[in-house]
């Protein structure tokens, strides 16, 4: 008998809801992957901030969302070596500083075989014995 009763305007059966649900699994799993991604990289990104020298930090202070974007773009793995080369590549004695350290990080190529134009490996295979 119940289910001969008819639903008022506005609300929805079981079933209807239960499809409503299944049908966005997929955008519920891209948004928590896309929520722990963010948490990974504030957690490294405040973790890292914390051995930066002082005048970079304050350089730094309003421009944590725009580095966080720029993070969580690219593999864990790359952070170290991305935001060591901005660092480097940065006048911190600029008054705009902050952007031109985002702007670094948006110019470096994100994939992981990137080479850090800090480091210079003398038993790189390719070299000259």
């Amino acid at each position: 008998a119940a289910a001969a009763t008819r639903i008022p305007e506005g609300q929805l059966s079981a079933t209807r809801i239960g499809k409503r649900w299944h049908a966005g699994a997929g955008r519920r799993n891209g948004d928590r992957a896309a929520d722990r991604a963010h948490q990974a990289a504030l957690d490294w990104w405040t973790t890292r901030q914390s051995v930066l020298p002082p005048r970079i930090t304050k350089a730094l202070r309003h421009h944590h969302a725009n580095v966080l974007d720029q993070l969580v773009q690219r593999p864990p793995a790359t952070w170290e070596r991305t935001v060591s080369a901005a660092v480097a590549l940065t006048d911190w004695d600029q008054p705009v500083a902050g952007n031109r350290f985002t702007e670094q990080l948006a110019r470096t190529p994100s994939h992981e075989n990137t080479s850090n134009p800090l480091t210079h490996d003398s038993k790189s295979p390719t070299r000259d014995r």
